[in-house]
């Protein structure tokens, strides 16, 4: 999961549902000085943090291996029908990505606004999967 800022969709609800559900949710808790993140289990919405950069983040808590996620919810600022993405700059998402096991779905999430024709893509751009917004789900 991603915990939504006030520029992206609120997936607060589904989070919320799922944790109800007894099913496994992380999110990611940044490591600043290093530019990447790790997923940290997150029992409750309230342990929700407000941190460097007015980003929200789990507390620091029990790390989650990435062979254990099946789904990675991915903000952008837009993506493509191919898959591509465009972040904010940082590449935290890249690296993840990168990493995570073939078997684990990358679903973007957006507004239907912010899906564009194409995005130019580097050679360590990670692409998505699907992408959802709030009228349809692509298939990439």
């Amino acid at each position: 999961m991603f915990l939504p800022d006030h520029r992206e969709p609120d997936i607060e609800p589904a989070i919320a549902a799922w944790l109800a559900a007894g099913r496994l949710v992380a999110a990611p808790r940044v490591e600043w000085e290093a530019r990447t993140f790790r997923a940290v289990r997150l029992a409750s919405l309230d342990e929700v943090e407000v941190r460097r950069f007015g980003v929200r983040e789990p507390g620091d808590g029990e790390a989650v291996s990435r062979g254990e996620l099946g789904l990675a919810l991915v903000p952008g600022m837009a993506f493509d029908s191919r898959g591509g993405r465009l972040g904010r700059g940082g590449g935290f998402y890249d690296r993840f990505l990168a990493d995570l096991p073939p078997t684990v779905r990358r679903l973007g999430v957006c507004f239907a606004a912010q899906v564009v024709e194409r995005i130019p893509l580097e050679p360590h751009d990670a692409r998505v999967n699907a992408i959802a917004t709030e009228d349809r789900l692509i298939s990439v």
